[in-house]
């Protein structure tokens, strides 16, 4: 193998420069501010592939000729950056080592082509508002858009992420999330109940009113904990006003991954306290509520309910506390060690549900201990 030094990227044979492949590795070589160092390597080869590797770019190029030998330039720079089973690779072919995609969509964090917009808008109708915002402003990538291009295709929610922006945010953001609602609401529901039976013991019949108030709260709650607590993409531009600039910038929930301060993380705690209480008073006006409502004939059944203003405050200081924490800690379990070390589809599913299940179960039986305390049952 012999290895001959070249000068910058602009003196590259032209055999080489004209293959697309190269011209994207010179680009990236000028936009680094700083001229590579090259080098050749004379290898047989057939392929052409630019990939990221090791902080380097490696292009290999065929040279058909006599020696049929292909040229392999190895452009290092300290702005290079990482990649490696082909989800990093630039302009892959799709197979092989740092290679991926198709040719055409080189990596999904940059921006989407003409045609490429057109493709995708002629298989999901007009994007949404926000997404034409985002494109405008330069900020939509093609990941955003091969996503809402998967979203976009699932009956029925499909079409409510085309019409809710909260809801299309979400999905965006938090692939788990239907698994968690799904989790929370059937599965929680089922250990809620568990609980309900556990603690109240031979007297579960006799309560059976306050059973039904608990599980109303509990259903309603279990969607609002998850719709708070889930990680978004946000394609709109962020407000500008101090106060709700400030709100923005927090994480989703507390250890929530990315470069956020101690300062943020905590603000996080103290807006889902907020948060939590608001919504446990109003679920619990509305589910305690409706319960009382349809008991109001059962004068034994209306001695055992508490007044709905004492359950509501009760319900609201309990989400405040136990299912702000025990969700926040759920959240980065399952963001920080779940999806890191269990990337097995199957096994993670399987380990959320226990995991929620027992979240839940945990929750039902604080609840019962709490409300006795509070004098409410």
């Amino acid at each position: 193998m012999s290895r001959v030094a070249l000068s910058p990227v602009c003196s590259m044979p032209e055999s080489i420069s004209r293959n697309r492949g190269a011209e994207k590795c010179r680009a990236f070589a000028q936009q680094s501010g700083r001229p590579p160092k090259l080098s050749v390597a004379h290898r047989f080869s057939l392929k052409a592939r630019c990939s990221v590797m090791d902080g380097s770019f490696s292009f290999r190029s065929s040279q058909l000729g006599a020696s049929s030998a292909s040229s392999e330039i190895v452009l290092k720079t300290e702005h290079a950056g990482g990649g490696g089973d082909g989800s990093g690779g630039i302009g892959g072919n799709g197979d092989g080592e740092g290679g991926g995609g198709n040719g055409d969509d080189d990596d999904n964090s940059e921006k989407p082509s003409s045609s490429f917009i057109a493709k995708v808008v002629a298989s999901t109708g007009a994007l949404p508002k926000d997404f034409e915002l985002a494109l405008k402003a330069g900020t939509l990538t093609k990941a955003d858009l091969l996503k809402w291009q998967e979203i976009r295709a699932i009956p029925v929610l499909g079409f409510l992420a085309s019409i809710f922006q909260g809801f299309r945010e979400r999905l965006m953001g938090n692939p788990r999330l239907l698994l968690a609602l799904g989790i929370e609401e059937l599965i929680g529901g089922s250990a809620k109940m568990t609980a309900e039976v556990k603690a109240r013991g031979e007297n579960f019949s006799k309560e059976l009113p306050l059973v039904a108030s608990d599980m109303a709260l509990e259903l309603i709650c279990n969607f609002a904990v998850v719709w708070l607590l889930s990680p978004k993409r946000i394609l709109t531009p962020q407000p500008t006003d101090r106060i709700s600039k400030a709100i923005a910038s927090l994480p989703g929930h507390f250890l929530q991954v990315g470069n956020y301060s101690w300062g943020q993380r905590i603000g996080n705690i103290g807006l889902r306290f907020v948060q939590f209480s608001t919504i446990g008073v109003a679920t619990s006006a509305i589910g305690h509520g409706l319960v009382v409502a349809s008991l109001r004939n059962d004068e034994k059944a209306q001695e055992q309910l508490a007044p709905v203003h004492k359950v509501a405050i009760g319900w609201g200081t309990f989400m405040a506390v136990s299912t702000n924490m025990r969700y926040q800690l759920v959240n980065c379990w399952e963001e920080r060690v779940l999806e890191v070390f269990v990337p097995n589809k199957a096994l993670n599913t399987l380990v959320t549900f226990f995991v929620r299940f027992g979240n839940c179960y945990l929750g039902g039986e604080q609840w019962i201990w709490a409300s006795r305390r509070f004098g409410i049952q």
